[in-house]
């Protein structure tokens, strides 16, 4: 928030009050994924500031909540994770860490299976940002504007640069409208339902083949008799 309220004053109001206020709301409104909009327009944002806006709507708010985005105990995992393996590539192989997280008040620590799903996460998460942009950018909008506006859907916050207008393609609004489903049963959900409906349909599709073998051979054994 602080490099934010720099960066309006600057570029965009020239006071330190209202830069502070501008920089304030819409700095919790992309992080909590509120998606409230006190600014008139976002387009004489400097590149750095919609950075520095993407980047939170991205990160989204605290675990077990209803906001959107990664959410910050993923992101402050991964963190941690740099900073342990910086710790144990400057110790011998024979010391042993104890890699732990404040969680709660408490110290807890991480398990491999744990971490290997904030990584899955991330990775999906980051995997599908990256998809919605590209179709946004080939209907010819910017990078900057496409990465603002999908994260926006992503993470489901409601901030906009007027992609999605009433104007637009319908495949901006589909591509929007998946984001924003997928982003809300954050992703792990539909990729579970999907593999188990595939599963389910092959399942289906060898007993039918079954049943359908097993009716010939009797129907052949009956035209012989």
């Amino acid at each position: 928030m602080p490099l934010l309220t720099v960066l309006l004053t600057n570029s965009v109001y020239g006071n330190v009050p209202e830069s502070i206020r501008a920089a304030l709301f819409q700095a919790v409104s992309a992080l909590t994924t509120t998606g409230f909009q006190t600014v008139d327009s976002f387009a004489s944002w400097t590149p750095a500031m919609m950075f520095l806006m993407i980047l939170l709507m991205l990160i989204g708010g605290g675990a077990g909540s209803t906001a959107g985005g990664l959410k910050i105990y993923r992101v402050y995992v991964m963190l941690k994770e740099i900073w342990w393996k910086l710790v144990r590539d400057t110790y011998p192989d024979r010391v042993v860490f104890t890699e732990q997280i404040n969680r709660g008040g408490r110290k807890d620590a991480v398990t491999d299976r744990e971490r290997k799903q904030i990584n899955a996460f991330v990775f999906f998460y980051l995997l599908l940002f990256g998809a919605g942009t590209f179709i946004f950018c080939c209907y010819g909008y910017s990078l900057q504007d496409s990465m603002f506006e999908f994260a926006s859907s992503l993470g489901t916050v409601g901030l906009s640069v007027g992609i999605t207008a009433y104007g637009a393609s319908p495949v901006i609004h589909w591509t929007a409208i998946t984001g924003m489903f997928m982003g809300r049963l954050e992703i792990y959900v539909v990729l579970i339902a999907v593999v188990r409906m595939a599963s389910d349909g092959k399942k289906f599709l060898r007993e039918k083949r079954f049943q359908a073998g097993t009716s010939g051979k009797r129907n052949g054994k009956r035209i012989e008799s």
